[in-house]
């Protein structure tokens, strides 16, 4: 066999059809397996994003239940809050009044 035997001009044509085909599957069948496997992953990513988004749902759900399970208490403290405003208001004014007739008093003297 010389050189001139060796390539692919010189198959009969039913090798040039066997090699042809052959190397169209070497060439298509990584290229579809690798976007099957690529539409997997986009597959795999879009599951475990809804899966998080539920999940988040349900912790939101959980956060907004709990603040109105303690909406009461909140409405109590802020009772509680007004409460001790109006009192140390009231604390003021008695100093204010205490001072004044102190006040009057040293002047009286």
């Amino acid at each position: 066999m010389g050189e001139s035997s060796i390539g692919f001009k010189h198959l009969d044509d039913n090798m040039k059809a066997m090699v042809t085909l052959l190397t169209l599957c070497a060439l298509i069948v990584p290229c579809v397996l690798g976007f099957v496997n690529f539409d997997k992953r986009i597959d795999l990513v879009e599951v475990f994003s809804r899966e998080e988004a539920v999940d988040n749902e349900k912790l939101f759900d959980r956060l907004t239940m709990a603040v109105d399970e303690n909406e009461d208490s909140i409405h109590s403290l802020e009772l509680i809050d007004m409460q001790l405003t109006v009192q140390y208001q009231e604390i003021l004014k008695n100093q204010t009044a205490l001072l004044r007739s102190m006040d009057n008093l040293t002047r009286a003297e």
